[in-house]
């Protein structure tokens, strides 16, 4: 009935010693573990240590990542203001440019309660 019984883990190591394996060839098999253990250690740790430093490098602020409303306005703006100097002072440009200043003006001041 005992041959029967699960093998546990590390029961194969016993069973090796019971039987007279050499001492020798069990310090060898522990001794490729521990060198396979450390460096499975110091890979995760550089692995932590690397992730650590590059990570600050990759966040980026979220002012950065959102345009805000005022600075559309201000390339809309800028924009048609170059496309008038550009194509000269005619006036189809004229108003276009003056239509992107009124939007801006209009969306952009203190008094607006509409935003």
């Amino acid at each position: 009935q005992e041959s029967k019984k699960k093998a546990k883990p590390g029961d194969e190591e016993w069973q090796a010693m019971e039987e007279g394996a050499p001492v020798e060839e069990l310090q060898i098999q522990s001794q490729v573990g521990k060198e396979l253990s450390d460096l499975t250690i110091r890979r995760v740790i550089l692995m932590v240590l690397f992730m650590m430093l590059v990570m600050p490098f990759l966040h980026v602020d979220s002012v950065r990542r959102v345009t805000t409303s005022a600075a559309y306005g201000a390339d809309d703006v800028k924009e048609a203001f170059q496309l008038t100097q550009q194509n000269g002072a005619s006036p189809g440009l004229r108003t276009f440019y003056e239509d992107a200043v009124l939007r801006y003006v209009y969306f952009h001041n203190w008094f607006n309660r509409l935003l």
